[in-house]
């Protein structure tokens, strides 16, 4: 059901891989931004678009200029993500928002942005309403239910998971993300979820985006694509918070309608 995320030249020279799913709608621009092709200095190097890791206001606002360039899009927004499940719907005149994980538009020329060093982000387009989002799903916000929280704010704004294509984005994979039994008890919790949870030597490894993809099969999303890419096995194409024991930056994932 996936497919392997391809990468492509941009006219600005920054490396952006993409889904072949959204790449086959009109009129959308989306990317999953590597490390690659930023200002910013090491530990940070290079695409650093997060302002919360120590790297200056310069570099990330030079960078997620060169992302902006690189989707061809005019105007960006970011969320304060705080691992929870409010959504919120962007009209594209917001000076302030509430801290949330999840957004959704139609505004064209809006680029919706998250970010990730391990916690996978997702993107999902209905073509036909043309209303996009992006979602941000660590461990916190997967088990208490991002994913469908997402899906029913689209479906609030008239797009239905079934006209949804959806992707899954780079993320810590279970060969590295070893966690203890309260989130072993919150994953199973959800219906199949002992499928994302697996036992090696006596130790518990999860499965983020197993279980995302689970919730957006659940809820039969026209497409699913998911990044064959685990960030921690991955430290120089992807930011790392476990692999680089927290001093690093943050990478992104962007989608948004062409004017």
């Amino acid at each position: 059901m996936s497919s392997p995320v391809t990468s492509e030249p941009e006219a600005s020279d920054l490396p952006l891989l993409r889904f072949e799913n959204l790449s086959a709608l009109p009129g959308v621009a989306h990317g999953l931004a590597t490390r690659s092709g930023g200002c910013s200095p090491e530990p940070w190097n290079s695409l650093n678009l997060s302002v919360s890791t120590g790297d200056t206001a310069d570099n990330v606002r030079e960078n997620r200029a060169r992302l902006l360039r690189a989707l061809g899009l005019q105007k960006l927004s970011h969320q304060n993500q705080v691992h929870g499940t409010t959504v919120v719907r962007l009209s594209g005149e917001e000076t302030d928002t509430p801290p949330h994980d999840a957004q959704i538009s139609d505004v064209p020329g809006l680029a919706l942005l998250t970010l990730g060093a391990d916690c996978p982000g997702l993107l999902a387009c209905d073509p036909e309403r043309r209303m996009v989002g992006v979602a941000h799903a660590g461990w916190r916000g997967a088990v208490a239910g991002i994913v469908p929280q997402w899906l029913d704010a689209f479906a609030r704004a008239g797009s239905p998971a079934k006209d949804l294509h959806v992707a899954i984005g780079a993320g810590i994979g279970p060969c590295c993300y070893q966690v203890g039994p309260e989130v072993v008890a919150q994953a199973q919790a959800w219906p199949g979820g002992q499928r994302a949870v697996e036992e090696r030597d006596g130790r518990s490894y999860f499965d983020i985006r197993a279980l995302l993809r689970m919730q957006l099969e659940d809820r039969k999303v026209a497409s699913l694509e998911v990044a064959p890419y685990c960030t921690a096995c991955n430290p120089t194409l992807f930011y790392s918070h476990r692999q680089s024991g927290g001093r690093t930056g943050r990478f992104g994932l962007a989608i948004g309608l062409l004017a």
